[in-house]
């Protein structure tokens, strides 16, 4: 539950950014309250019959049915993700982070790489990613701007840092 809380969070607070902080935490809530309803009201309703009724046919039937909608969700939910990133991402920046996120997940597939260990790498990328390619279009701006003068790089970590600030 924790990976599907986090991000069902995160995905209300985002389609709210518009809308103001209070909005967002108000999307957010909405979001893993509607997440978690369906597994709820299953779990208090069909936990004392479910020996007796798993096998029947159309009780496994709209089971398959209810994970092709899972599936179908987080699909969307990618889907969306990746439409965000592409967004606010450069040209540069967005094949990077598309090949961290297709990296990752062949990891996961194709290797015993531990999650924790493939999150941690992730977020490591990311990191990087972001910080050199603010530097790397810091310095450009700076030297064509400038020209031959030497680039104040407090300049450029204060920008960075007041940015962050203020998209959060």
């Amino acid at each position: 539950p924790g990976p599907v809380f986090s991000i069902s969070s995160y995905i209300g607070a985002v389609s709210n950014k518009n809308y103001g902080r209070f909005n967002q935490m108000i999307g957010s809530a909405i979001s893993v309250f509607a997440i978690f309803l369906p597994s709820i009201l299953m779990l208090f309703f069909l936990l004392p019959i479910w020996d007796s009724v798993k096998n029947k046919v159309i009780v496994f039937r709209s089971m398959e049915g209810i994970n092709a909608v899972v599936t179908g969700i987080m699909v969307s939910t990618c889907l969306y993700l990746f439409y965000d990133m592409y967004e606010r991402s450069s040209t540069a920046n967005i094949y990077v982070e598309i090949s961290i996120v297709l990296s990752t997940f062949l990891l996961l597939v194709y290797t015993k790489t531990p999650p924790t260990v493939i999150v941690a790498l992730s977020l490591l990328l990311g990191y990087l990613v972001s910080w050199l390619s603010i530097i790397i279009v810091s310095y450009n701006f700076i030297k064509h701007h400038i020209g031959n003068q030497k680039p104040d790089w407090s300049v450029i970590f204060n920008f960075f840092s007041y940015k962050r600030r203020r998209d959060i």
